[in-house]
């Protein structure tokens, strides 16, 4: 005898009821301490990116969009969370190491700008070259120090899907 749900949301219900199950079975005791540890902030971590894989398979794996509805809405929470945690976790360690502000960012120049210029260079060199589109040299100048003031799909350079449309 074979058993089928087909129904998108029993299959949520389902999905949630064992979700629940697998956090209950893998809850551990914790010493509460004065200040954020690193095991929070991994927690937090892993909760922004179980949001985004949530959304990511109810809104684009799935026939319907029911299914992992309650769960599947928490994507910008998730985008956001995880970008605040993962800063936190940055700016905490820059304290412990003592660093200042200009140390920090020194550090991270070539990890952050080096690729983005690489990446900048390729867009805008793959855009004269595919659709003969062009940009103003004030446009690339303010790209190159990662200024992007809007996101528009269809005019922008820094426009990835998972932005919202800007009407700038």
């Amino acid at each position: 005898m074979q058993i089928s749900i087909t129904e998108p949301v029993l299959q949520t219900y389902l999905f949630i009821g064992l979700l629940l199950l697998a956090v209950i079975a893998t809850i551990r005791g914790r010493q509460v301490a004065g200040s954020i540890g690193v095991d929070v902030t991994q927690e937090l971590k892993g909760f922004a990116i179980l949001a985004i894989v949530f959304s990511h398979i109810g809104y684009f794996l799935a026939l319907d969009h029911r299914f992992l509805f309650p769960l599947s809405v928490f994507a910008g929470v998730g985008v956001d969370l995880f970008l605040f945690v993962s800063g936190f976790g940055l700016a905490m360690s820059a304290c412990a190491r003592g660093e200042s502000v200009v140390q920090f960012y020194r550090r991270r120049l070539k990890k952050i700008f080096v690729p983005l210029w690489i990446v900048l260079a390729i867009f805008f060199v793959a855009d004269y070259l595919l659709l003969r589109k062009t940009y103003a040299w004030d446009y690339i100048a303010r790209s190159a120090v990662g200024w992007f003031p809007s996101a528009n799909l269809f005019s922008d350079v820094n426009s990835p899907l998972w932005y919202p449309f800007s009407s700038q």
